[in-house]
């Protein structure tokens, strides 16, 4: 499996982004590869005989609309800033296929990448549906030739309104796309952050 480090931020809104830039629509959906025996089978289909023990989740995404979409079977391990993930793109037919199976939840977007200089490009994601309102912003970069706090100037430099939010589980897009409000979001991250706040004045042991 290929290793991706990416950052996540929140961002305010849209106000950073040239209006020209109308960038290309998403949806993807999270499939229940545990226990669901037809997508058991198409990722031995995809990927061949592999070992699924570390793997936490399944996403199949269409990106674009009409002629120039894509679409794309990816299979990812747990984690935040960095996890382990495998990727094949597939046929329209089969994402049509797969989609009646995304019972783990379904997100729909608009994605528009900023070129932040370096190589590094921002992934802009403006969400629809049930999360209208939340913005986000994506850097996926190789620790070996920039440093993460360059990173993440880079992006404050950008829009001073961006908040890191890529050690908070509730920012995952499968954890996103359970959510059936932006108010159900904001709750949960609130719990998440109190969570977090109240275990790092426990004792240590």
């Amino acid at each position: 499996m290929a290793q991706e480090v990416e950052v996540k931020f929140r961002l305010a809104g849209l106000s950073k982004i040239d209006e020209e830039n109308k960038g290309k629509e998403i949806k993807q959906g999270y499939l229940d590869f545990k226990n669901d025996e037809k997508v058991q089978t198409e990722v031995k289909s995809i990927f061949g005989d592999i070992d699924l023990k570390g793997i936490k989740e399944a996403r199949i995404r269409a990106k674009g609309n009409g002629e120039n979409a894509k679409y794309f079977f990816t299979l990812k391990s747990d984690g935040t800033l960095q996890r382990d993930e495998l990727e094949e793109e597939i046929d329209p037919e089969k994402f049509e296929q797969l989609w009646p199976e995304a019972i783990m939840g379904r997100v729909s977007k608009i994605r528009r990448e900023i070129d932040l200089g370096d190589d590094l490009i921002a992934e802009v994601d403006e969400y629809r549906d049930n999360l209208e309102g939340l913005y986000s912003l994506e850097v996926e970069f190789d620790p070996e030739a920039i440093s993460l706090e360059a990173v993440k100037q880079r992006v404050i430099s950008f829009d001073d309104s961006a908040e890191d939010v890529t050690e908070l589980r509730t920012y995952k897009n499968r954890e996103m796309a359970l959510k059936g409000s932006l108010e159900e979001l904001e709750d949960a991250v609130k719990k998440e952050k109190e969570q977090k706040m109240a275990e790092s004045h426990l004792p240590i042991q």
